[in-house]
């Protein structure tokens, strides 16, 4: 399964997780599809995100941890934005993961 998903990162969290660096710490993690893209044209206060399903995963991750080492250094912001990005990429993932099924179900079924 080759799906590609999309989603915003607010820019706090995105500059926590020096995003130019991703790639490169996604394939010492061993990720196996290491499609990655962002957006920062559009808005001041968002980055659009456009990824790998494995890739989002990974960036859950980091998120995960970005958000425990600020929850640490009192940063409520930050931990909010990781937050939020977390959530935003599973709904990317699960409505990727759900296209696909349809997709796969109407080959099937035609």
């Amino acid at each position: 399964m080759l799906s590609t998903v999309r989603f915003r990162i607010p820019k706090s969290a995105a500059d926590a997780l020096h995003l130019s660096a991703v790639k490169r710490r996604a394939r010492q993690a061993s990720v196996t599809d290491v499609r990655f893209d962002v957006d920062e044209r559009r808005s001041s206060t968002e980055v659009k995100v456009t990824c790998s399903i494995a890739m989002a995963i990974f960036l859950v991750g980091e998120l995960r941890a970005v958000g425990e080492r600020a929850k640490a250094k009192h940063d409520s912001t930050l931990v909010s934005a990781c937050s939020e990005t977390v959530t935003r990429a599973f709904k990317a993932i699960d409505d990727a993961d759900k296209a696909s099924l349809k997709a796969s179900s109407a080959s099937t079924s035609a």
